[in-house]
């Protein structure tokens, strides 16, 4: 009886250590099983994060490369390489802002409006750099037209591919976008050098800015050019040029003379300069035949523009093209608006105000040209400065104004 007891123990302590092994071992599978259910669980997700991050990192580097290229203006979006472009840059050139740049396209005709600001700018300019910027790139000019009311000019360009046509219209703005600025007056003093200039000083003291036109080689141009500089005031080359009278009125040493080549005209320019190397510009002394000559006004405006100076067409002559080689030659200019005499002892500042008034605010500048001979009294002459300035006007140095469009 004891014997079958002890071995029924011995059966059921052999099968509980079977049953705790079976399921120690199942409890081992199970953690296992657990660990690489988690572990392949997760494998797809980082996957999917990469392919996410990935793919937005891609969707963000595209759209930034393709903007890279691209120009929105007002609701206008097109490639910098594009013709349209071309045709932005010259209204950027003429400083036409963004909101005034107007650009419809409508089978393959692209219609362009440049507004320009009358007070910095006239067509005819305007009209040549955007003719020489375009053609200059192989575009085909139609047609050119301007307005009865020489308000606004349109051009008609074929691209170099045909592809597309152009009408640029350029006009004088009228909405009154451009910020108001107050009309700026240049006193020029003309005709220094051949006499003594004893009140130099009393016009170096007006607390105004004015300019001073010095003929170079002349007996006393060396020591007015030394004591303008002293002022730090701004000195023009009054630059000698061929009159119809000469010989009997000689333009003097190293003026340009019409029977000259390109290299004695730029030589000549180079002397003058060399004796009045701080001048910022140049205006014409004499000149009625030199002006005329499309030659010599080309080989004169090279020389200025190689040298970055400015130039006021002093028009002696009506018939002067200076101003308008100038402008082909894409140089800073002006013309001469006109010229004062305060040295009539009954000078009425009231008149010359008036005068000036009726010239009106058609160019960037008035040019008022003053021959020292005829300056009278400096006191006058600070009373009509100190008039200007009450009437709204500024009165400024030329090379202010001298900003390079090209």
């Amino acid at each position: 009886m004891s014997k079958r007891i002890k071995n029924n123990s011995k059966k059921k302590n052999v099968q509980v250590g079977r049953e705790s092994r079976s399921f120690f071992f199942l409890f081992i599978i199970f953690l296992l099983m657990f660990f690489l259910i988690n572990w392949l669980a997760k494998i797809p997700k980082n996957n999917q994060d990469k392919i996410s991050t990935i793919e937005a990192s891609d969707t963000d580097t595209i759209p930034k490369k393709l903007n890279e290229n691209m120009v929105k203006v007002n609701t206008i979006s097109f490639e910098k390489d594009s013709y349209e472009y071309i045709v932005y840059e010259c209204a950027k050139k003429l400083e036409i802002p963004d909101k005034l740049f107007r650009l419809k396209v409508k089978d393959n005709i692209v219609n362009i409006n440049l507004p320009i600001n009358p007070n910095r700018l006239d067509l005819n300019f305007a009209n040549y750099l955007i003719s020489k910027e375009l053609l200059d790139k192989k575009w085909i000019l139609i047609s050119g037209e301007e307005s009865a009311s020489e308000r606004s000019q349109k051009l008609t360009f074929n691209t170099p591919d045909l592809g597309k046509q152009f009408v640029i219209n350029i006009y004088y703005d009228n909405s009154k976008s451009y910020p108001v600025e107050r009309p700026k007056i240049a006193l020029v003093i003309t005709e220094l050098g051949d006499k003594e200039f004893s009140e130099i000083s009393n016009y170096l003291n007006i607390p105004y800015k004015l300019n001073f036109a010095i003929i170079p080689f002349r007996k006393y141009s060396n020591s007015i050019y030394q004591h303008v500089m002293m002022y730090n005031a701004e000195v023009l080359i009054n630059i000698p040029m061929e009159d119809i009278n000469y010989p009997r009125v000689d333009h003097g040493k190293h003026g340009i003379e019409v029977k000259f080549s390109e290299r004695e005209v730029h030589n000549a320019l180079k002397e003058q300069l060399k004796e009045l190397p701080s001048a910022k510009g140049g205006i014409n002394y004499l000149g009625s035949l030199a002006t005329t000559d499309e030659s010599i006004m080309y080989y004169t405006m090279q020389f200025l523009k190689a040298n970055n100076l400015y130039f006021i067409d002093n028009l002696t002559p009506i018939s002067s093209i200076a101003f308008k080689v100038a402008q082909q030659n894409t140089l800073t200019a002006f013309k001469k608006n006109m010229v004062l005499d305060f040295s009539q002892k009954n000078t009425s500042l009231k008149e010359k105000i008036n005068e000036i008034v009726k010239i009106g605010q058609s160019s960037e500048l008035i040019v008022i040209t003053i021959p020292f001979y005829k300056l009278g009294n400096y006191k006058t002459f600070y009373s009509f400065c100190e008039i200007l300035d009450n009437n709204g006007y500024d009165i400024i140095n030329v090379s202010s104004l001298d900003e390079v469009l090209f």
